[in-house]
């Protein structure tokens, strides 16, 4: 399974605020919701909106802060998210939606970099802690301390990453991905470039920020859809002697498994240690749909 890219876009200000301001883009529950938040100053950050929070920092030898935040959509997201600062800054708001047809939990590994050299573009890199394996979601954020009087988009990204977004004035930062695809080698860690439309911000600094990858966890093939009345149909499913096409009703005694799913109207006395937390259910002859839960 994979990742697709529903859209992004950025936002700036000046402010006790940062905001992606009213995003336009189409959240449905289970979706992965990511921002990238850079602010000229010092002040912690706190999502107002229920975002888990990556990673948060103030960047060394600079006036600057970075954060990033992610969360798998429930069922009513905000037309805007919102951050607190704590008092009036410049800031800058990546933001970006995706759709994953997993059903089962995401895995996350964050690399954060701070370049020493100046640059015009978004000079980003890290080492990538997670392996890079198929439909697999890889993020990258750069950021300067430095702001343009005229914002210019971010509008290309080198190196196979797409999507990017972000702008030069306020704050400047970018945001760009990729999804990882078997057919191709990649290496141990993330050169990219982000720019502008006109290929350079007119700000030669230093480039910080993160790479972060997604992940869909094990057992995320585990069927979708409607399952045929009277059987028991399941992926991610282990059992000792248990055939793939069992009838529902009791299962004998002490073989099977549970991997990633719970079997409803299945003998108790046939279970193996205890079902996880929110696990999928499937009951025979339908779906119960499933929604991915953060790590």
């Amino acid at each position: 399974m994979a990742f697709s890219h529903t859209g992004s876009t950025s936002n700036g200000g000046n402010s006790a605020e940062a905001s992606t301001g009213t995003h336009g883009l189409t959240i449905n529950e289970g979706d992965l919701v990511v921002a990238f938040v850079h602010i000229n100053g010092t002040a912690t950050l706190a999502s107002d909106d229920g975002l888990t929070e990556e990673d948060d920092r103030s960047v060394l030898d600079e006036t600057a802060r970075v954060g990033f935040y992610w969360k798998v959509a429930g069922g009513s997201e905000p037309t805007a998210y919102t951050w607190t600062i704590g008092s009036s800054s410049y800031w800058r708001v990546c933001f970006g939606v995706f759709t994953s047809s997993t059903d089962a939990e995401i895995a996350t590994a964050l690399n954060y970099f701070r370049k020493t050299n100046n640059t015009t573009d978004l000079e980003c890199g890290a080492a990538r802690s997670q392996s890079a394996n198929d439909g697999d979601l890889g993020i990258i954020t750069g950021g300067k301390d430095n702001r343009a009087t005229t914002n210019e988009a971010y509008t290309t990204a080198d190196n196979s990453y797409t999507g990017a977004t972000g702008g030069t004035s306020n704050q400047i930062a970018g945001m760009a991905h990729r999804v990882y695809n078997a057919n191709k080698t990649y290496g141990a860690s993330e050169d990219i470039d982000i720019d502008v439309a006109d290929g350079h911000d007119g700000r030669s600094d230093k480039t910080f920020g993160y790479y972060i990858t997604f992940q869909e966890s094990a057992g995320s093939d585990n069927d979708i859809g409607e399952l045929p009345a009277g059987m028991l149909t399941y992926t991610g499913l282990a059992g000792s002697g248990v055939s793939t096409e069992n009838k529902t009703g009791e299962l004998p005694a002490g073989n099977l498994v549970y991997t990633g799913l719970a079997l409803q109207g299945v003998n108790a006395d046939s279970d193996v240690g205890e079902l996880p937390v929110g696990s999928i259910v499937y009951t025979a002859g339908e779906h119960r749909p499933p929604r991915p839960r953060s790590t």
